[in-house]
C-alpha cells in the first residue's frame, strides 16, 4: 500500500532528524533546547522574522535538497544492476537515466569531485563524534 509506505517514510525521516540533534549539539542541555524548539515549545516566530529564513536563495537550496532526497535514487537503486548492490532492491519508478553506467566521462567527473574534496581537507573541523 503506497499510503502506509509514505507514512513509514515520513516517520523515519522525522525520527532521523530528531536522532541527529545530540550529534550536532554542544551538550545534552543544548540538544534538549533544540528539541524543545523543534516542537515549538519556545514559541513560534513572527511573520516578520520569517522573512530572513524564507529568502529566495534559502528556499531554493531547501527545495534543491528536498529534490535530491526525495526525487533521486539511493545508492542501492543506483547500483542495482552491479555487484556492489547488497540485495536486489526494487527500483521501480527510478528513471533509467539515473542508473550506474560506467564511462570515461563519469570517471573524469568523479575524479574531479574527489580531487576537489581532497583540497578541502585543509579546512580544520572538529571531529563530529568527539563530544561523546
Amino acid at each position: 500500500n503506497q499510503f502506509t509506505h509514505a507514512i513509514g517514510v515520513v516517520i523515519t525521516f522525522i525520527a532521523v532528524m530528531i536522532a541527529w540533534v545530540p550529534f550536532r549539539a554542544t551538550s545534552m542541555s543544548a540538544a534538549k533546547n533544540i528539541w524543545y524548539g523543534m516542537l515549538g515549545l519556545h514559541g513560534f516566530p513572527s511573520p516578520n522574522s520569517l522573512s530572513d529564513i524564507a529568502s529566495i536563495p534559502t528556499l531554493s537550496w531547501l527545495f534543491f535538497g528536498l529534490f535530491i532526497i526525495w526525487g533521486m535514487p539511493n545508492t542501492q537503486q543506483w547500483l542495482n544492476e552491479y555487484s556492489p548492490a547488497w540485495d536486489n532492491v526494487i527500483s521501480s519508478g527510478v528513471n533509467p537515466r539515473f542508473s550506474w553506467k560506467p564511462s570515461r566521462t563519469l570517471g573524469i567527473i568523479t575524479g574531479i569531485i574527489f580531487a576537489v574534496s581532497i583540497l578541502y581537507f585543509k579546512k580544520n573541523s572538529q571531529f563530529l563524534y568527539f563530544q561523546f
